[in-house]
């Protein structure tokens, strides 16, 4: 089994990429594989970085974080590396804009998990209204 780790080149704070609409669809579809994404299919999606970005970052990054913790990934990786990840991620296109410049960039959802956690075998607590943590 391989393991992936992607961290980004930049090392500026506000670098980030925010969505610009549906981002708690997009947190439910991406990371807790919860709805099915039928609604991208009726928008499109955009995203905007924060202030530290500028045009030439955007240009040379192949991974950009998103302030929701979506994979964003390149042209270039998408074209490089999609045959080989097919079975365990797919890419949906996104606009990027930077500054004054718009590109096109990837969001992954993961469709291949681990279950790191045997939540039956771990300790926890009841709460107050009668559910476990942790």
């Amino acid at each position: 089994m391989t393991y992936y780790y992607m961290s980004s080149m930049l090392k500026k704070a506000e670098t980030l990429i925010e969505f610009q609409k549906q981002t708690d669809r997009l947190f439910d579809f991406f990371l807790l594989d919860s709805i099915n994404g039928d609604f991208l299919n009726h928008i499109k999606l955009k995203g905007f970085s924060q202030e530290d970005m500028n045009e030439e970052d955007l240009e040379k990054c192949d991974f950009l974080r998103g302030v929701i913790n979506i994979p964003i990934f390149s042209e270039r990786f998408v074209a490089q590396f999609s045959s080989l990840l097919k079975h365990e991620v797919a890419f949906y296109p996104i606009e990027i804009k930077c500054k004054e410049r718009v590109k096109l960039f990837y969001l992954a959802k993961i469709n291949k998990h681990l279950r790191w956690i045997d939540y039956d075998k771990s300790g926890s607590r009841i709460l107050f209204d009668g559910t476990k943590n942790g």
